[in-house]
């Protein structure tokens, strides 16, 4: 079995959110604590920061290849991995008392986003359901499930999204027709 090597020398503070961007080839993480994101080129071998700011939790990537960064209580847009690009205000959660921050992040198989948070304390915090907007609607987002501590390790297996609880150290799961 090959031996794992690391992508880059830096050490991070937080790196999580891996995704594989498939359009750039690129390699992309959150280091949450640091509030930067990262690429790396397994064609170069180089990583580089492409933005620094507030904290991203999680971020998912578009049809169009934007991100949608999930921080600490804004969505925003990045249009594109240049370090100087400037982002666009998607929605302001800042009156959500029971949140610290944006956590993990997944996209559904139907094109929303389903995004965890870090709770104002172990029983508070949630699960959001973010449907991006369309040329006849504006962004929505619906709160579905409260209290839900850290939520943290999102995936889908069939119908249901399976995510973990950091606080209690508990897998839950919930099924649905669509997401």
């Amino acid at each position: 079995m090959p031996t794992p090597e690391p992508i880059s020398k830096r050490t991070f503070k937080l790196a999580e959110n891996p995704l594989w961007d498939s359009r750039r080839k690129l390699l992309l993480w959150t280091d949450i604590d640091d509030g930067t994101l990262w690429h790396y080129d397994p064609a170069t071998g180089e990583s580089a920061s492409f933005y620094a700011g507030p904290k991203v939790g999680g971020f998912t990537l578009e049809d169009d290849g934007a991100l949608l960064l999930f921080r600490v209580d804004d969505i925003v847009r990045l249009a594109d991995l240049r370090a100087d690009a400037a982002v666009a205000p998607i929605l302001d959660v800042s009156n959500d008392a029971t949140m610290k921050r944006f956590n993990d992040v997944i996209a559904t198989p139907t094109g929303n986003v389903l995004a965890g948070t870090i709770g104002a304390d172990n029983e508070s915090g949630g699960i959001y359901h973010i449907k991006p907007a369309t040329a006849d609607t504006p962004t929505a987002i619906t709160k579905l499930w409260d209290g839900t501590g850290i939520s943290n390790g999102m995936a889908f297996a069939g119908s249901s999204l399976l995510w973990t609880c950091s606080t209690t150290r508990t897998i839950f799961r919930a099924t649905s027709a669509s997401t």
